[in-house]
């Protein structure tokens, strides 16, 4: 009984803190939807309620513009204003394009039936909307969690789509990184208490390690369960809460590692709810695909930079992305890069081996080597191909991010504590994939491992002690 009782409490415990980190994440899409209180729609607008074909429910759809001209579906992303957050861009759309806009269901002003409001259950939705309005291949626009919804539409229905562009999606990264990110930006928003408003780098590493635990113990839609009728009864009443939570759930992987249309990407640089990591991750690891950044801007671009967002919509739509492949680093390669009880610095080139002992913040960019080795450290890494004749990186009770991070040759990760936060991360060796010493927390998202005892994608939260990945990826 008492085993029980304990247990039912951390059941709580676990499903309280996932409702208060998708409240966090909710919070922020609230504050930047800057939601018009007196929108109307536009006399010119073509628009009404029709009959939700997957919830059941009552949906707003509105069109604009020559229906005889290419099309183009904007998806909204969180937040009670719903297709409104689009009415900046329309007018620059309406000329030259049949602008169809949606509120999905249980935003703006379609009903809220019960049901999970996941991408895939939305996808369903734009699918109907489409064929109803457009029977041509479409642009479809997706922001917010509107671009995870789009991914996914144009990823089961790729013949509806002629091109897809993605703006500060969110909920691509495996759940446990996007809520590692939600309480970075809830610490950078100086929404600590002053005693230890200073020590924010600090702060950001213990929630590192918190949501590395908790992200290897469990998945919190499991607690709530995946019956439909039994979340929308959950739910009710709390869109953000069943839409974001569905969101953080849903693997993209093969979604992503597959796409056939063509993706442009557009991000804010300062996106504090999908991070700019998001949108370098997806220029690299779709197939077809280019990343505009918009240097200044937060999670809404339309709203904070009209001008510029608008005009880079009007150059995207229609245009062949120019895809960067380059991941390499130019230069000869250099003997042991060596940093010892240093902070702040960025490493860039090519290194015979890269030694990390107790140096923060480091930054490793586009860089080459045979190993990285990291003591008592914490570091970004991003766009770096490893090429290991014994182990490509070894991690000592250090907090690493990688981002689009290559490891090839004999073994890839030895880990002894710590947390490793890897997204875009293709590993291709001929021994071992990741081996652990002390309890390590791997967060994977958006990645590939092929080593002697497994192939496949991955994209989930382990936690890990004196053991090797593959065998609990086998079970």
């Amino acid at each position: 009984m008492v085993s029980a009782a304990r247990l039912n409490i951390t059941m709580a415990v676990k499903l309280a803190l996932s409702a208060f980190l998708c409240l966090i994440a909710s919070a922020y899409a609230q504050e930047y939807a800057q939601q018009p209180v007196d929108f109307e729609i536009p006399n010119h607008w073509r628009s009404g309620a029709i009959t939700d074909p997957v919830f059941g429910g009552s949906l707003f759809v509105a069109d604009t513009g020559d229906i005889a001209n290419p099309a183009v579906l904007l998806v909204h992303g969180l937040g009670a204003a719903g297709l409104s957050d689009w009415r900046l861009l329309v007018p620059a759309l309406e000329k030259d394009f049949h602008v169809i806009l949606l509120d999905l269901p249980g935003f703006g002003r379609s009903s809220a039936p019960p049901g999970q409001y996941s991408p895939t259950n939305y996808a369903r939705v734009l699918r109907e909307v489409k064929q109803r309005y457009h029977a041509k291949p479409i642009y479809v626009i997706g922001h917010s969690m509107g671009g995870a919804v789009s991914l996914r539409y144009t990823a089961l229905y790729p013949d509806d789509v002629k091109q897809l562009v993605l703006v500060n999606a969110a909920g691509i990264l495996e759940r446990t990184a996007f809520m590692k990110n939600n309480a970075h930006a809830f610490i950078q928003g100086n929404a600590l208490p002053i005693a230890i408003g200073g020590t924010k780098s600090l702060a950001q590493g213990i929630s590192d390690r918190l949501f590395g635990v908790l992200g290897g113990l469990y998945d919190p839609t499991q607690t709530i369960g995946n019956n439909e009728f039994v979340w929308g009864r959950i739910f009710s009443g709390s869109s953000n809460m069943n839409a974001g939570m569905a969101l953080v759930a849903e693997d993209f992987t093969q979604a992503v590692l597959s796409l056939q249309p063509p993706v442009r990407l557009i991000w804010g640089d300062r996106d504090p709810i999908a991070p700019l990591r998001t949108g370098k991750l997806l220029a690299a690891q779709l197939p077809d695909a280019d990343l505009q950044v918009i240097r200044g801007a937060e999670h809404m671009p339309m709203f904070t930079h009209t001008s510029d967002f608008n005009r880079l919509i009007l150059s995207t739509l229609g245009s062949s992305p120019a895809k960067d492949l380059s991941t390499k680093s130019q230069g000869p390669e250099q003997d042991i890069y060596r940093c010892k009880d240093k902070s702040d610095l960025t490493i860039t080139g090519t290194f015979y081996q890269i030694i990390l002992d107790n140096c923060h913040n480091v930054t490793l960019d586009r860089v080459q080597t045979n190993q990285i080795n990291a003591r008592n450290s914490s570091a970004t890494i991003e766009h770096t191909t490893i090429n290991a004749p014994t182990i490509g990186l070894l991690s000592t009770q250090s907090t690493l991010t990688a981002t689009n991070l290559t490891i090839t040759g004999s073994n890839a990760i030895f880990a002894d504590g710590g947390v490793l936060d890897l997204a875009g991360t293709r590993i291709d060796v001929s021994g071992e994939g990741v081996r652990t010493r002390s309890k390590t927390s791997l967060i994977f998202s958006i990645s590939t491992l092929r080593s002697r005892h497994y192939r496949g994608n991955l994209h989930g939260a382990y936690r890990l002690e004196q053991s090797v990945l593959e065998k609990s990826l086998r079970n």
